[in-house]
């Protein structure tokens, strides 16, 4: 926050114009990593062929295409339920590039696009529209603009 005149007010600091990168972060790799498992050990432990594991790990299989016998499998190897499962397999995360250096990332959960936000020690989460071909298109720049404005709005309250 500057002052002018005796005037508060906030410098909105430049958008970086970068190209956002279009990748995601699977939130079962990430588990495997968070908890040092190798996709070859789990592939050796669950009895999965290890081409069929990477690929599901790093999504280039649609865990709704897999069969039941390969989820149980999987599940019982890591100890969870096939539900907790399917929900590592099917979510992921994209990080949200803003102006603010909040950290935000892009999920998708229910068929909407959310926006979770981590700023000043608090998580917000923002369900920002609906899972569509066109609105994947703008996902990025949806995301990017809402986290802005959330951002600019807590600023503002915050001052008050």
């Amino acid at each position: 926050m500057e002052a002018f005149n005796g005037l508060h007010f906030f410098v909105q600091p430049p958008l970086l114009i970068i190209p956002l990168q279009r990748y995601n972060i699977f939130m079962l790799k990430e588990y495997l990593n968070n908890n040092e498992i190798s996709v070859y050990h789990l592939a050796k432990e669950s009895g999965i062929a290890y081409s069929t594991l990477n690929d599901l790990v790093n999504g280039k299989v649609d865990i709704d295409k897999c069969r039941v016998s390969l989820m149980k499998k999987l599940a019982a190897s890591l100890q969870m339920s096939m539900d907790e499962l399917y929900d590592l397999c099917k979510n992921s995360r994209r990080p949200i590039l803003n102006s603010y250096d909040a950290e935000a990332n892009l999920t998708v959960r229910a068929k909407y696009y959310h926006a979770s936000i981590f700023y000043n020690g608090e998580n917000t989460d923002i369900r920002l529209c609906k899972v569509t071909e066109d609105n994947s298109f703008y996902i990025e720049d949806i995301a990017r603009w809402r986290v802005d404005e959330f951002i600019r709005e807590k600023r503002m309250r915050d001052f008050r």
